[in-house]
């Protein structure tokens, strides 16, 4: 703007040009000039940022070799003729000493308009595409097609200190990571996945997504693995999901869950052990020590058996002071023993309370089956067992056999307690 000032305005002070004359070379004129000093700052102003230009084009250009290198090669042509051919009216090379700088100019800035208006290279300026790559707050892989690394975030380098480009993603993740099967599956869609990844001593869960980098419409040229912190959603989820599941007093799960999950592995096991069990006279605690005692022996129960049932097992609290276990296959076959575990560590653990200790024991029935299992008939034998042990005089363990109700080694005549 300056420039085209003091051009308009040159007669009165000849900054730009100090005289401007015709000579005439066999009868053509030709137009001669004598340069002021604004002259030298506008043409100092005009190369330099030229320079500036393609300097960063150029590295810009050796980063990304992959993407827009027509464009780059059109920028790059448009601005070294005009350099080239200054230099060359510079040191005498043009013909008659003629200027082409300016017919240079109007062929570069062509270059230029074709090179944004065709391509759309200036819709997110190079510089501003890689200010939101590295800002961005996901890690962010870039792969090519054989899983090398070719480029990656400041994120990415966070979350993976020793990462480097050229390095096979198997490298970066681990032989045993989940997401690497994912990358030979991928086609034209995104996968999303979640997974768990060790943060010093805390553990944090990312969403993956793997998505392919197409050229044109199908061609798949490479691969972005793009990982997403969702550590609070999950940890929030998680205890969401708790509490849903959970009983709140003893901390066990609640009776949804544990038939829920029964009946999910029903699906996909042949036998089934159902142990249900409560606590003897637990009427008489609530009388003699409050509801505050009844809930302490709830919660004490509780602990108890956590330490004893199976891994494995589905163990919970099925309602007042009745508990149900769920074993399957192999662990079916120990239900009569771990009920029998179960008696004695609750009998053999008296609970502290107040100053004083409350002597509690327990009441089981157990009912193991195999094949052609349903679970409502299931849990009603394993409580006309648990009835059978009452009549027995309580604090022992019954099975249920053909309808029939032993107490270890003796049987039991079937009936209500």
């Amino acid at each position: 703007m300056i420039s085209f000032l003091l051009i308009a305005t040159n007669e009165f002070h000849h900054l730009f040009y100090q005289s401007t004359y015709l000579e005439y070379r066999n009868t053509t004129p030709i137009m001669q000039i004598t340069v002021g000093q604004w002259y030298l700052i506008h043409g100092a102003y005009t190369f330099g940022t030229l320079a500036i230009a393609f300097v960063l084009l150029s590295i810009y250009w050796f980063k990304e070799k992959t993407r827009q290198t027509k464009q780059v090669i059109i920028l790059l042509t448009g601005i070294l003729l005009p350099i080239s051919t200054s230099l060359a009216y510079l040191v005498g090379l043009t013909p008659s000493g003629l200027d082409p700088v300016p017919i240079a100019m109007l062929f570069t800035s062509s270059l230029y308009l074709y090179a944004i208006i065709s391509t759309k290279f200036l819709l997110v300026p190079p510089i501003e595409k890689d200010y939101i790559f590295e800002s961005m707050g996901d890690a962010v892989l870039v792969l090519d097609q054989t899983y090398h690394l070719k480029d990656f975030n400041k994120a990415a380098f966070t979350l993976f200190s020793d990462v480097r480009i050229g390095e096979h993603i198997a490298a970066v993740l681990g032989l045993d990571n989940q997401i690497l099967p994912l990358l030979k599956n991928i086609d034209a869609n995104s996968i999303i996945t979640e997974v768990e990844m060790s943060n010093k001593s805390a553990l944090d869960y990312y969403q993956v997504k793997v998505s392919p980098i197409k050229k044109g419409e199908s061609t798949i040229v490479g691969t972005t693995i793009i990982f997403t912190n969702i550590t609070e959603q999950k940890k929030e989820q998680m205890n969401l999901t708790k509490i849903a599941y959970t009983d709140v007093l003893t901390q066990i799960y609640n009776r949804a869950y544990v038939l829920s999950v029964a009946e999910k592995m029903l699906a996909s096991h042949n036998k089934m052990a159902v142990i249900l069990f409560d606590i003897d006279h637990f009427k008489k605690i609530n009388d003699t020590y409050g509801h505050l005692g009844g809930d302490e022996a709830l919660k004490h129960v509780a602990a108890l058996c956590k330490s004893v049932v199976p891994e494995n097992g589905v163990f919970g609290r099925y309602g007042g002071e009745e508990f149900i276990i769920f074993l399957f296959e192999n662990e079916a076959d120990e239900a009569v023993s771990i009920s029998e575990s179960l008696r004695r560590v609750i009998e053999e653990s008296p609970l502290p309370y107040n100053e004083i200790v409350i002597n509690i024991t327990a009441s089981f029935g157990v009912v193991v089956k195999e094949n052609g299992l349903a679970l409502t008939p299931l849990i009603n034998e394993a409580d006309e067992a648990l009835y059978a042990s009452k009549r027995e005089g309580r604090n022992t363990v019954c099975v249920a056999v053909d309808g029939e109700y032993t107490k270890l080694s003796s049987k039991i005549t079937a009936g209500k307690y």
